[in-house]
Protein backbone atom coordinates (compact mmCIF):
# COMPACT_ATOMS: atom_id res chain seq x y z
CA UNK A 1 0.00 0.00 0.00
CA UNK A 2 1.16 3.32 -1.20
CA UNK A 3 2.70 5.72 2.18
CA UNK A 4 0.44 8.50 3.26
CA UNK A 5 2.70 10.80 1.47
CA UNK A 6 2.65 8.97 -2.01
CA UNK A 7 -1.34 9.04 -1.45
CA UNK A 8 -1.31 12.99 -0.79
CA UNK A 9 1.11 13.68 -3.79
CA UNK A 10 -1.01 11.38 -6.01
CA UNK A 11 -4.23 13.26 -4.78
CA UNK A 12 -2.41 16.19 -5.68
CA UNK A 13 -2.09 15.62 -9.14
CA UNK A 14 -5.80 14.33 -9.52
CA UNK A 15 -6.97 17.48 -8.40
CA UNK A 16 -4.53 19.83 -9.72
CA UNK A 17 -5.59 18.03 -13.08
CA UNK A 18 -9.24 18.70 -12.57
CA UNK A 19 -8.52 22.28 -11.13
CA UNK A 20 -6.73 23.17 -14.73
CA UNK A 21 -9.67 21.72 -16.91
CA UNK A 22 -12.38 23.14 -14.33
CA UNK A 23 -10.23 26.57 -14.70
CA UNK A 24 -10.12 26.34 -18.45
CA UNK A 25 -13.89 25.07 -18.75
CA UNK A 26 -15.20 27.86 -16.38
CA UNK A 27 -12.97 30.48 -18.11
CA UNK A 28 -14.51 29.63 -21.61
CA UNK A 29 -17.97 29.42 -19.90
CA UNK A 30 -17.74 32.92 -18.05
CA UNK A 31 -15.73 34.40 -21.88
CA UNK A 32 -18.76 33.37 -24.23
CA UNK A 33 -21.70 34.13 -21.50
CA UNK A 34 -20.19 37.46 -21.07
CA UNK A 35 -19.41 38.23 -25.20
CA UNK A 36 -22.87 37.03 -26.35
CA UNK A 37 -24.58 39.48 -24.16
CA UNK A 38 -22.86 42.11 -24.72
CA UNK A 39 -22.97 41.69 -28.99
CA UNK A 40 -26.89 40.54 -27.96
CA UNK A 41 -27.42 44.10 -26.59
CA UNK A 42 -25.27 46.10 -29.39
CA UNK A 43 -27.05 44.31 -32.01
CA UNK A 44 -30.16 44.94 -30.63
CA UNK A 45 -29.03 48.57 -30.60
CA UNK A 46 -27.78 48.80 -33.92
CA UNK A 47 -29.13 46.52 -36.34
CA UNK A 48 -32.40 48.24 -37.89
CA UNK A 49 -35.44 45.89 -38.40
CA UNK A 50 -36.09 47.20 -42.03
CA UNK A 51 -32.78 45.32 -43.44
CA UNK A 52 -34.83 41.51 -42.34
CA UNK A 53 -37.87 40.02 -44.02
CA UNK A 54 -40.82 40.18 -42.40
CA UNK A 55 -41.60 35.91 -43.63
CA UNK A 56 -37.56 35.19 -42.44
CA UNK A 57 -37.04 34.00 -45.80
CA UNK A 58 -34.11 36.23 -45.86
CA UNK A 59 -32.65 39.92 -45.84
CA UNK A 60 -34.32 42.78 -47.49
CA UNK A 61 -31.02 44.58 -47.28
CA UNK A 62 -28.13 41.97 -47.12
CA UNK A 63 -25.90 45.29 -48.25
CA UNK A 64 -26.62 47.13 -44.97
CA UNK A 65 -26.32 43.78 -43.25
CA UNK A 66 -22.83 43.03 -44.80
CA UNK A 67 -21.69 46.87 -44.01
CA UNK A 68 -23.04 46.70 -40.50
CA UNK A 69 -21.22 43.30 -39.66
CA UNK A 70 -17.86 44.75 -40.89
CA UNK A 71 -17.85 47.80 -39.14
CA UNK A 72 -19.04 45.71 -36.00
CA UNK A 73 -15.70 43.12 -36.82
CA UNK A 74 -13.59 46.22 -37.11
CA UNK A 75 -14.71 47.51 -33.68
CA UNK A 76 -13.91 44.11 -31.90
CA UNK A 77 -10.40 43.63 -33.37
CA UNK A 78 -8.13 44.12 -29.95
CA UNK A 79 -11.58 43.65 -27.67
CA UNK A 80 -10.20 41.30 -25.33
CA UNK A 81 -7.59 42.05 -23.67
CA UNK A 82 -6.64 39.30 -21.07
CA UNK A 83 -4.67 39.25 -17.45
CA UNK A 84 -1.56 37.75 -16.99
CA UNK A 85 -3.59 35.66 -14.80
CA UNK A 86 -6.44 34.94 -17.02
CA UNK A 87 -7.44 31.09 -18.53
CA UNK A 88 -7.12 32.34 -22.04
CA UNK A 89 -4.67 34.97 -24.51
CA UNK A 90 -4.38 36.13 -27.78
CA UNK A 91 -8.38 35.63 -28.25
CA UNK A 92 -10.08 37.12 -31.83
CA UNK A 93 -13.36 37.79 -31.94
CA UNK A 94 -15.61 37.79 -35.09
CA UNK A 95 -18.65 38.54 -36.41
CA UNK A 96 -19.22 35.67 -39.34
CA UNK A 97 -23.06 35.73 -40.16
CA UNK A 98 -26.58 37.76 -39.62
CA UNK A 99 -29.30 35.80 -40.62
CA UNK A 100 -27.50 33.95 -43.70
CA UNK A 101 -25.83 37.01 -44.55
CA UNK A 102 -21.91 35.68 -44.71
CA UNK A 103 -19.81 38.06 -42.60
CA UNK A 104 -16.50 36.75 -42.28
CA UNK A 105 -15.01 33.13 -42.10
CA UNK A 106 -15.62 31.37 -39.67
CA UNK A 107 -13.20 30.64 -36.40
CA UNK A 108 -13.10 27.28 -34.30
CA UNK A 109 -15.44 28.16 -31.75
CA UNK A 110 -19.21 29.75 -32.60
CA UNK A 111 -21.49 31.64 -30.29
CA UNK A 112 -24.98 31.31 -31.85
CA UNK A 113 -27.25 34.57 -30.64
CA UNK A 114 -31.11 34.26 -31.18
CA UNK A 115 -31.81 38.02 -32.12
CA UNK A 116 -35.42 39.30 -32.49
CA UNK A 117 -36.03 41.40 -35.47
CA UNK A 118 -39.21 42.32 -37.79
CA UNK A 119 -40.90 39.66 -35.53
CA UNK A 120 -38.97 36.61 -36.42
CA UNK A 121 -35.86 34.76 -34.56
CA UNK A 122 -32.73 35.68 -36.69
CA UNK A 123 -29.28 33.80 -35.86
CA UNK A 124 -26.61 35.60 -35.31
CA UNK A 125 -22.94 33.58 -35.39
CA UNK A 126 -19.99 34.88 -33.44
CA UNK A 127 -16.59 33.13 -33.77
CA UNK A 128 -14.43 32.75 -31.07
CA UNK A 129 -11.11 31.92 -30.97
CA UNK A 130 -8.56 31.82 -27.81
CA UNK A 131 -4.85 30.53 -26.93
CA UNK A 132 -4.77 28.76 -23.43
CA UNK A 133 -2.45 30.35 -21.16
CA UNK A 134 -0.57 27.49 -20.18
CA UNK A 135 1.54 29.83 -17.92
CA UNK A 136 -1.27 31.01 -15.98
CA UNK A 137 -2.71 27.36 -15.86
CA UNK A 138 0.92 25.45 -14.91
CA UNK A 139 1.23 28.34 -11.93
CA UNK A 140 -2.08 27.57 -10.57
CA UNK A 141 -1.15 24.16 -10.74
CA UNK A 142 1.73 24.65 -8.88
CA UNK A 143 -0.01 26.91 -5.99
CA UNK A 144 -2.83 24.09 -5.65
CA UNK A 145 0.47 21.81 -5.29
CA UNK A 146 2.24 23.96 -2.89
CA UNK A 147 -1.01 24.47 -0.51
CA UNK A 148 -1.16 20.60 -0.70
CA UNK A 149 2.23 20.38 0.62
CA UNK A 150 2.00 22.56 3.29
CA UNK A 151 -1.51 21.03 4.54
CA UNK A 152 0.23 17.92 4.60
CA UNK A 153 2.60 19.06 6.46
CA UNK A 154 0.91 21.04 9.00
CA UNK A 155 -2.59 19.21 9.46
CA UNK A 156 -2.67 16.27 11.33
CA UNK A 157 -3.86 12.93 9.65
CA UNK A 158 -7.13 11.74 9.44
CA UNK A 159 -7.62 9.37 12.09
CA UNK A 160 -7.99 5.61 11.01
CA UNK A 161 -10.65 3.56 12.57
CA UNK A 162 -7.92 2.04 14.68
CA UNK A 163 -6.98 5.32 15.70
CA UNK A 164 -10.54 6.91 16.55
CA UNK A 165 -11.08 3.23 18.41
CA UNK A 166 -8.41 4.19 21.05
CA UNK A 167 -8.86 7.22 21.09
CA UNK A 168 -12.39 6.55 21.92
CA UNK A 169 -11.21 3.79 24.65
CA UNK A 170 -8.43 6.56 26.08
CA UNK A 171 -11.18 9.40 26.66
CA UNK A 172 -13.27 6.94 28.21
CA UNK A 173 -10.84 6.37 30.79
CA UNK A 174 -10.34 9.92 31.66
CA UNK A 175 -7.48 10.98 29.86
CA UNK A 176 -7.33 14.30 27.81
CA UNK A 177 -8.42 14.50 23.82
CA UNK A 178 -5.04 16.12 22.99
CA UNK A 179 -3.01 13.73 24.81
CA UNK A 180 -4.56 11.11 23.00
CA UNK A 181 -4.04 12.18 20.39
CA UNK A 182 -0.13 12.94 20.95
CA UNK A 183 0.59 9.33 21.82
CA UNK A 184 -1.55 7.84 19.13
CA UNK A 185 -0.40 9.62 16.26
CA UNK A 186 3.00 7.70 17.41
CA UNK A 187 1.40 4.31 15.60
CA UNK A 188 0.36 3.23 12.31
CA UNK A 189 -2.64 1.85 11.99
CA UNK A 190 -1.21 -1.54 11.21
CA UNK A 191 0.31 -1.81 14.86
CA UNK A 192 -2.78 -0.40 16.37
CA UNK A 193 -4.93 -3.35 15.38
CA UNK A 194 -4.01 -5.32 18.43
CA UNK A 195 -4.53 -9.42 17.99
CA UNK A 196 -6.47 -10.61 20.81
CA UNK A 197 -3.56 -12.18 23.87
CA UNK A 198 -2.34 -7.66 23.50
CA UNK A 199 -5.75 -6.77 23.78
CA UNK A 200 -5.46 -8.84 26.72
CA UNK A 201 -1.94 -7.62 27.95
CA UNK A 202 -2.90 -4.07 27.68
CA UNK A 203 -6.45 -5.13 29.67
CA UNK A 204 -3.86 -6.58 32.26
CA UNK A 205 -1.60 -4.12 32.61
CA UNK A 206 -3.49 -0.91 32.04
CA UNK A 207 -4.43 0.92 35.25
CA UNK A 208 -6.51 4.33 34.56
CA UNK A 209 -5.51 5.44 37.90
CA UNK A 210 -1.83 5.36 36.98
CA UNK A 211 -2.63 7.34 34.05
CA UNK A 212 0.11 4.40 32.45
CA UNK A 213 -1.84 4.22 28.70
CA UNK A 214 1.12 5.27 27.19
CA UNK A 215 3.74 3.27 28.31
CA UNK A 216 1.29 0.13 28.26
CA UNK A 217 0.71 0.67 24.39
CA UNK A 218 4.55 1.19 23.99
CA UNK A 219 5.07 -2.62 25.50
CA UNK A 220 2.17 -4.57 23.65
CA UNK A 221 2.68 -3.12 20.53
CA UNK A 222 6.45 -4.34 20.58
CA UNK A 223 6.41 -6.51 17.42
CA UNK A 224 7.98 -9.26 19.77
CA UNK A 225 5.29 -8.87 22.57
CA UNK A 226 2.68 -9.38 19.65
CA UNK A 227 5.08 -12.58 18.50
CA UNK A 228 4.40 -14.54 21.89
CA UNK A 229 2.09 -17.43 22.15
CA UNK A 230 -0.57 -16.94 24.79
CA UNK A 231 0.98 -19.48 27.49
CA UNK A 232 4.05 -16.69 27.40
CA UNK A 233 1.68 -13.69 28.15
CA UNK A 234 1.33 -14.57 31.49
CA UNK A 235 5.43 -14.88 31.85
CA UNK A 236 5.56 -11.58 30.55
CA UNK A 237 3.39 -9.78 32.76
CA UNK A 238 5.14 -11.57 35.77
CA UNK A 239 8.14 -10.16 34.78
CA UNK A 240 6.85 -6.70 34.19
CA UNK A 241 5.21 -6.82 37.25
CA UNK A 242 8.28 -8.00 39.12
CA UNK A 243 10.64 -4.76 37.85
CA UNK A 244 9.68 -1.62 39.44
CA UNK A 245 10.48 0.42 36.11
CA UNK A 246 8.10 -2.33 34.18
CA UNK A 247 11.32 -3.81 32.57
CA UNK A 248 10.24 -5.18 29.03
CA UNK A 249 13.68 -7.28 27.92
CA UNK A 250 14.00 -9.20 31.47
CA UNK A 251 10.05 -10.07 30.99
CA UNK A 252 10.51 -10.80 27.64
CA UNK A 253 13.55 -13.31 28.16
CA UNK A 254 11.01 -14.37 31.24
CA UNK A 255 8.36 -14.99 28.93
CA UNK A 256 10.32 -16.74 26.12
CA UNK A 257 12.85 -19.02 28.38
CA UNK A 258 12.81 -22.74 28.02
CA UNK A 259 10.14 -24.27 30.21
CA UNK A 260 13.04 -25.90 32.97
CA UNK A 261 12.61 -26.11 36.41
CA UNK A 262 16.36 -26.47 37.89
CA UNK A 263 17.57 -27.90 41.26
CA UNK A 264 21.09 -27.12 42.03
CA UNK A 265 21.76 -28.52 45.30
CA UNK A 266 25.27 -27.26 45.71
CA UNK A 267 24.18 -23.70 45.77
CA UNK A 268 20.61 -24.79 47.58
CA UNK A 269 18.71 -22.96 45.20
CA UNK A 270 15.36 -24.03 43.01
CA UNK A 271 14.86 -22.07 39.48
CA UNK A 272 11.73 -21.72 36.85
CA UNK A 273 12.54 -20.56 33.95
CA UNK A 274 15.59 -19.52 35.54
CA UNK A 275 13.48 -17.40 38.22
CA UNK A 276 14.54 -18.01 41.37
CA UNK A 277 12.04 -19.40 43.84
CA UNK A 278 13.38 -18.93 47.66
CA UNK A 279 13.23 -22.27 49.35
CA UNK A 280 14.00 -22.93 52.76
CA UNK A 281 16.74 -25.41 52.53
CA UNK A 282 14.33 -28.56 53.90
CA UNK A 283 11.70 -28.06 51.71
CA UNK A 284 13.90 -27.60 48.64
CA UNK A 285 15.34 -31.39 49.62
CA UNK A 286 12.26 -32.29 49.23
CA UNK A 287 11.50 -30.75 45.80
CA UNK A 288 14.84 -32.49 45.10
CA UNK A 289 13.48 -35.72 46.39
CA UNK A 290 9.94 -35.69 44.46
CA UNK A 291 11.84 -34.40 41.40
CA UNK A 292 14.42 -37.28 41.56
CA UNK A 293 11.19 -39.65 41.58
CA UNK A 294 10.03 -37.88 38.75
CA UNK A 295 12.91 -38.45 36.54
CA UNK A 296 13.01 -42.33 37.30
CA UNK A 297 9.50 -43.09 36.06
CA UNK A 298 6.41 -42.02 36.64
CA UNK A 299 7.48 -40.17 40.39
CA UNK A 300 3.92 -41.28 41.88
CA UNK A 301 5.26 -41.32 45.79
CA UNK A 302 2.57 -42.75 48.26
CA UNK A 303 1.83 -40.99 51.63
CA UNK A 304 2.84 -43.18 54.62
CA UNK A 305 0.32 -44.46 56.97
CA UNK A 306 0.13 -41.99 60.10
CA UNK A 307 0.78 -44.71 62.40
CA UNK A 308 3.21 -46.24 60.48
CA UNK A 309 6.29 -44.25 59.33
CA UNK A 310 8.34 -44.81 56.11
CA UNK A 311 11.84 -46.19 56.79
CA UNK A 312 13.06 -46.70 53.35
CA UNK A 313 11.95 -43.11 51.99
CA UNK A 314 13.64 -41.89 55.28
CA UNK A 315 16.54 -43.28 54.46
CA UNK A 316 16.61 -41.85 50.70
CA UNK A 317 15.90 -38.29 52.25
CA UNK A 318 18.72 -38.86 54.74
CA UNK A 319 21.15 -39.32 52.46
CA UNK A 320 20.08 -36.72 49.99
CA UNK A 321 20.61 -34.10 52.94
CA UNK A 322 23.60 -35.63 54.54
CA UNK A 323 25.68 -35.66 50.96
CA UNK A 324 24.32 -31.47 50.54
CA UNK A 325 24.25 -30.02 53.73
CA UNK A 326 20.85 -30.45 55.54
CA UNK A 327 19.86 -29.21 58.63
CA UNK A 328 20.86 -31.91 61.17
CA UNK A 329 17.60 -31.81 63.28
CA UNK A 330 15.71 -32.98 59.92
CA UNK A 331 18.28 -35.31 58.99
CA UNK A 332 17.87 -37.02 62.78
CA UNK A 333 14.69 -36.91 62.90
CA UNK A 334 14.37 -39.13 59.52
CA UNK A 335 17.04 -41.25 60.51
CA UNK A 336 15.32 -42.11 63.87
CA UNK A 337 11.85 -41.90 62.87
CA UNK A 338 11.61 -42.45 59.47
CA UNK A 339 9.15 -39.96 56.97
CA UNK A 340 5.96 -39.35 58.19
CA UNK A 341 2.87 -38.52 56.46
CA UNK A 342 2.62 -35.24 58.35
CA UNK A 343 6.35 -34.10 57.72
CA UNK A 344 5.43 -34.74 53.62
CA UNK A 345 2.39 -32.72 53.70
CA UNK A 346 3.77 -29.87 55.50
CA UNK A 347 6.71 -29.45 53.45
CA UNK A 348 4.32 -29.70 50.53
CA UNK A 349 2.56 -26.98 51.73
CA UNK A 350 5.73 -24.77 52.40
CA UNK A 351 6.67 -25.32 48.72
CA UNK A 352 3.43 -24.61 47.38
CA UNK A 353 3.19 -20.96 49.66
CA UNK A 354 6.63 -20.05 48.41
CA UNK A 355 6.13 -20.79 45.05
CA UNK A 356 2.75 -18.81 44.88
CA UNK A 357 4.26 -15.88 46.53
CA UNK A 358 6.56 -15.80 43.70
CA UNK A 359 4.89 -16.96 40.72
CA UNK A 360 0.99 -16.56 41.60
CA UNK A 361 -1.46 -19.65 41.47
CA UNK A 362 -1.80 -19.90 38.01
CA UNK A 363 1.96 -20.11 37.24
CA UNK A 364 2.82 -21.79 39.98
CA UNK A 365 0.09 -24.76 39.58
CA UNK A 366 2.55 -26.56 36.64
CA UNK A 367 5.53 -26.40 39.26
CA UNK A 368 3.61 -27.80 42.57
CA UNK A 369 1.93 -31.07 42.96
CA UNK A 370 -0.81 -33.38 41.75
CA UNK A 371 -2.53 -36.28 43.40
CA UNK A 372 -4.48 -39.27 42.98
CA UNK A 373 -5.41 -42.41 45.13
CA UNK A 374 -3.31 -45.17 46.03
CA UNK A 375 -4.06 -48.29 44.51
CA UNK A 376 -5.18 -49.44 48.64
CA UNK A 377 -7.78 -46.64 48.00
CA UNK A 378 -7.27 -45.38 51.67
CA UNK A 379 -4.03 -43.37 51.23
CA UNK A 380 -2.96 -40.54 48.76
CA UNK A 381 -0.19 -40.22 46.47
CA UNK A 382 1.66 -37.25 44.82
CA UNK A 383 4.24 -35.98 42.38
CA UNK A 384 5.52 -33.12 40.67
CA UNK A 385 2.90 -31.88 37.96
CA UNK A 386 6.65 -30.92 35.58
CA UNK A 387 7.03 -33.57 33.22
CA UNK A 388 10.42 -35.05 33.20
CA UNK A 389 12.13 -33.43 30.38
CA UNK A 390 11.43 -30.31 31.91
CA UNK A 391 13.33 -31.19 35.21
CA UNK A 392 17.27 -31.03 36.24
CA UNK A 393 18.72 -31.71 39.27
CA UNK A 394 22.41 -30.30 39.85
CA UNK A 395 25.13 -30.78 42.28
Amino acid sequence: MPSRGWRVALAGLVLGGLWALFFLGAGDAALRADLAERLRQHLLATLDEANFSRSGEGANDEAALLQAGQGLNEALTGLISSRWYAPYRACEVRLTHIDGVVIAPGLAGDIRLRLPRNQVEREVLVGLSCQPRVAAVLGGWALLGLLFAALYRLLPPPLSSEHRYWRSYMLGHGYESELALDVLTDYPDTTLALSESQRDVLQRLHDPALANFPQVLAVVTDPRVAGLKQSQLDWLLLGLGRSPQGDLEAALALATAPDQVCVDLSERQLTVRGLAIPLGVTPLFYYAWYARRRLSGEGWVSNPAANRPDIEAGAELVELMSAHGGHARAINDLAQAGLKARTLDQNRSKIKEDMVAVLGEELARAYLFESRKDDDGLHMQYRLCADGSTIRILG
